[in-house]
């Protein structure tokens, strides 16, 4: 797409007479130029963002930088913890259990009950994001045996 190096036309003035300047591309898309600003720690105003002022920006879970722990569990009527290995991924940003058996799976927090927990339907799946820094523990029982698979990606 190529951009119009003149501009076309302006939006009208707001009840404090700022006006914004339309830019058109020769596609008839347009764009308004807008600036960012930041409020500061102390609340007390905002400043423009520049090349020294950016905006701060966190990305995480966006790609898988290491091979994904796979594997199947077994669920009991006592809640346990699921995972796809041994033990939890170290840094895992999502989770995702495939409930490959015929009676529902609940998972939660530790003490995940059948009556408190989230259900899993037979043939179903539950895809969780977790915040790499914090090593969050997931749980699952079921009213009788029942077997996961369990992805897990860090």
């Amino acid at each position: 797409m190529s951009i119009k190096q003149t501009i076309s036309s302006a939006i009208n003035g707001d009840a404090n007479a700022v006006k914004a300047i339309v830019n058109e591309a020769t596609n008839g898309m347009k764009a308004v130029p807008v600036e960012i600003v930041i409020k500061r720690t102390d609340d007390s105003t905002f400043d423009q963002t520049n090349a020294g002022n950016g905006v701060p920006v966190v990305v995480t879970g966006t790609s898988v930088t290491q091979a994904p722990v796979t594997g199947s569990k077994t669920v009991s009527t006592t809640a346990a913890e699921v995972f796809a290995g041994a033990s939890r991924k170290a840094g895992r940003y999502s989770m995702a259990v495939y409930n490959e058996s015929s009676v529902i799976v609940y998972w939660g927090a530790a003490g995940v009950t059948v009556a408190n927990g989230f259900p899993i339907m037979p043939q179903d799946s539950v895809a969780i994001a977790f915040d790499v820094k914090v090593a969050t523990p997931i749980f699952c029982i079921s009213t009788s045996s029942a077997s996961v698979k369990v992805v897990e990606l860090a």
